[in-house]
């Protein structure tokens, strides 16, 4: 049996310095999907398709994009888009440090970021894989949805689900990990 290393990470706001990592992370932890949502199509697709907004996203007040670093090497990043109807935008971690606690440390930290902004819900367009972790701190399931998405990889149909949490009440506190 191997005992996985729980990380230990530090939660800080991204910087323009950060961004190519981030990309770079974001399509490395979608091509690690060994998902039976998704077919491999799907995730070349999801993988190659633009991010663009992320680049902007850094200096921009309506957004908040922290990144999650162990030691000096960047593992995680999560966004939220407060525009409009504010929603966790993103949340990905480097495939090397999955379920060492890295995600939920980036979720809790958006979390607290979204109350700091007033914010009383999140919601989330969960992707099938991510939509149980999102569920075990404490997101309630919605309505399953398609999308469309295109990418130098070419164009595919996936399907999310919207969650959404209360951050107002008691229950809406962040939620530990279950093994």
């Amino acid at each position: 049996m191997m005992i996985r290393e729980r990380a230990v990470v530090r939660v800080r706001q991204a910087t323009d310095e950060d961004t190519g990592a981030l990309l770079l992370l974001r399509r490395q932890a979608i091509l690690a999907l060994r998902s039976a949502h998704y077919s491999p199509d799907q995730i070349a697709v999801w993988a190659d398709a633009p991010a663009g907004e992320l680049g902007g996203a850094v200096d921009d007040p309506e957004w908040s994009v922290l990144v999650a670093e162990r030691d000096t090497a960047l593992v995680g990043f999560g966004a939220i888009r407060y525009q409009d109807r504010p929603h966790l935008w993103a949340l990905y971690v480097s495939p090397q440090w999955a379920r060492r606690g890295t995600g939920t440390a980036l979720l809790a930290a958006l979390e607290r970021d979204a109350r700091r902004h007033g914010c009383s819900a999140l919601w989330v367009a969960a992707s099938l894989n991510a939509a149980r972790f999102y569920e075990r701190r404490g997101y309630g399931r919605g309505v399953p949805f398609t999308f469309d998405m295109e990418s130098i990889s070419g164009e595919a149909t996936l399907v999310a689900v919207k969650m959404i949490k209360r951050l107002d009440t008691v229950a809406a506190r962040p939620q530990e990990a279950r093994p």
